[in-house]
């Protein structure tokens, strides 16, 4: 497979993802779909670490200047300013900026700065290591961000991906509200031969843990996981009869957890890491 193979599958893959979810697009969704998810992403930056969060600190050291591309609210990226020089967060969306800012000021966390850009088109950012978690999925044109990475990270670029990426677990609701398949964004299988392609040989790790934001929250009760399932990603129909189709395969498509339930997730929810050396 050439790099203009490989690259192109993985930019279709996200352009066709955008078609599908724009064609259901209400009026009042707005362009910034991040902004109203920012709450969900946010975490206490000094909470105890969890496994996935502990695998992706053992790249990073005390003198460390950490770029989190595409950081959101900061969930990664705040608890590791706790342990490096600083965090740069190269982040588009103003809703996660804006709650980035508030987790770093509420936990006293100095050392912590938004740059409000996509990052390709971002300027006079760069670190010793770069940490992308959760974003290749909605990128539209995957080589030359990785690009930017590789010329901005003076010593490793990691990406961080569930197996089954988030968007892609959530493909049998989707299809149980809007009777037709989701349209796949695109997973460690189209980001490795971009990479290899690209001369890039990365190590990958697949971590035992699932990715907890993955499986989506948990919901006290069936009424309200149904509600949570049709208000949250990816867009879907709404109404009674969504309602009544989720109803009718609630076993199928929804799991017992302590605490409620939440949704039962179409694949595999483990995180990955994707990650090598720039020099």
């Amino acid at each position: 497979m050439s790099l203009t193979d490989s690259a192109r599958r993985h930019d279709e893959m996200v352009r066709a993802s955008n078609e599908q979810r724009a064609r259901l697009a209400t009026a009042d969704s707005g362009g910034d779909r991040w902004s109203a998810a920012a709450t969900r992403f946010t975490s206490d930056p000094r909470r105890q670490p969890e496994p996935n969060l502990l695998a992706i600190a053992e790249y990073v050291r005390p003198e460390h200047v950490l770029l989190d591309v595409g950081g959101g609210a900061g969930r990664y990226s705040l608890p590791l300013a706790l342990h490096c020089r600083e965090v740069v967060n190269v982040e588009p969306s103003t809703g996660m900026g804006a709650a980035f800012e508030a987790s770093a000021l509420k936990s006293e966390i100095g050392n912590a700065r938004w740059v409000a850009s996509e990052w390709v088109a971002s300027q006079g950012v760069s670190g010793d290591v770069s940490l992308v978690v959760h974003v290749t999925y909605f990128v539209p044109q995957i080589v030359p961000f990785v690009e930017k990475l590789v010329s901005c990270s003076r010593e490793r670029v990691i990406f961080g991906t569930c197996v089954t990426p988030p968007p892609n677990q959530s493909a049998a609701i989707y299809e149980a509200l809007n009777g037709q398949p989701l349209a796949l964004v695109p997973g460690y299988r189209e980001l490795l031969p971009v990479l290899w392609d690209m001369g890039i040989v990365p190590d990958v790790r697949v971590l035992d843990v699932a990715e907890a934001t993955a499986l989506g929250g948990i919901s006290p009760t069936r009424d309200e996981a149904i509600q949570a399932a049709i208000s949250g990603p990816p867009e879907a129909t709404s109404g009674a009869a969504a309602v009544a189709s989720l109803e009718s395969r609630f076993d199928e498509l929804f799991v017992a957890v302590p605490g409620g339930f939440r949704r039962r997730p179409s694949g595999d929810p483990r995180m990955m890491l994707i990650t090598w050396k720039t020099t």
